[in-house]
């Protein structure tokens, strides 16, 4: 099972990511609410959660940060 504080920061970064209006990433384009629903509570059998991979990732937001310029 996923820590609460890791749900809350993929809610909170989702909410951010679909607000940000002039954000064209791929992140925002797949990242959809039934994507987030379907993974936010599992893990891999490394024990990685949604939030190691989508912060591992090269793309221009962040779950902990703002909108960077790049989008």
């Amino acid at each position: 099972m996923v820590d609460q504080a890791v749900i809350d920061k993929l809610e909170a970064g989702y909410q951010k990511l679909q607000a940000a209006a002039d954000c064209h990433s791929l992140l925002k384009k797949y990242l959809t609410r039934d994507v987030l629903d379907a993974c936010k509570n599992r893990k891999t059998s490394m024990g990685a959660t949604l939030l190691d991979v989508v912060q591992s990732a090269p793309i221009c937001f962040l779950m902990e940060k703002t909108v960077i310029n790049d989008c």
